[in-house]
C-alpha cells in the first residue's frame, strides 16, 4: 500500500484514493499531454444510467434514475465519484480545478458489450511486453484475439 509513484484513475475519484491510501495526493496531466495535436483526455460521463424498455416497474425505476441524478441526498452518498456535487470538499475543489483547466478532445463511444474487462485485457498484455514475454506484435494480437472474443461472447 501507498507504494506506487503514479497510476491513472479518473479525476473525480481523488477524494476516494485519498481517503483510501491517507496520503496526499495530486492530479497531473500525462507526459506530452500539453503538447499534443490532439488532446487524449476527455470528459467522461461517470455513468450511464438506462431503464430497460422490458422492465416491469418503468415509473419506479425512472424515479430512482432521477433520484440518482438529481438528489442532494444521492451526491452526498456518492460524492465525486459519480460527478461533482455543489458542496465540494479540498480534494473535491482539487479534482473540479483540474477538469476546468484541462484540455479535451473529443470522447470516444460508449464501450461495447463485452468489452468491460478491456482495461483487465491490456494491463495483463502490456505486462506480458514490459517482462520481454511477449513481443509487441505478439501482445496486439493476443490482445485483439481476447478482447473480440469478450465482445463476441457477450
Amino acid at each position: 500500500m501507498n507504494a506506487s509513484v503514479f497510476a491513472t484513475w479518473w479525476s473525480t475519484q481523488l477524494s476516494s484514493l485519498t481517503t483510501a491510501s491517507g496520503a496526499r495526493l495530486k492530479l497531473l496531466r500525462l507526459p506530452g499531454e500539453s503538447q499534443a495535436k490532439s488532446p487524449g483526455a476527455y470528459f467522461k460521463s461517470s455513468m450511464y444510467w438506462s431503464i430497460s424498455a422490458r422492465s416491469k416497474h418503468p415509473a419506479e425505476a425512472a424515479l430512482f434514475v432521477d433520484f440518482l441524478a438529481n438528489s442532494q441526498e444521492a451526491a452526498d452518498i456518492l460524492l465525486t465519484d459519480r460527478g461533482v456535487p455543489a458542496k465540494l470538499t479540498e480534494t473535491d475543489k482539487a479534482a473540479a480545478e483540474y477538469l476546468d483547466t484541462a484540455k479535451v478532445g473529443q470522447a470516444p463511444r460508449v464501450t461495447p458489450n463485452g468489452a468491460s474487462d478491456l482495461e483487465a485485457i491490456i494491463k495483463r498484455h502490456t505486462e506480458e511486453v514490459l517482462f520481454d514475454r511477449e513481443t509487441p506484435e505478439q501482445a496486439a494480437r493476443s490482445f485483439i484475439t481476447e478482447l473480440q472474443a469478450e465482445i463476441d461472447g457477450a
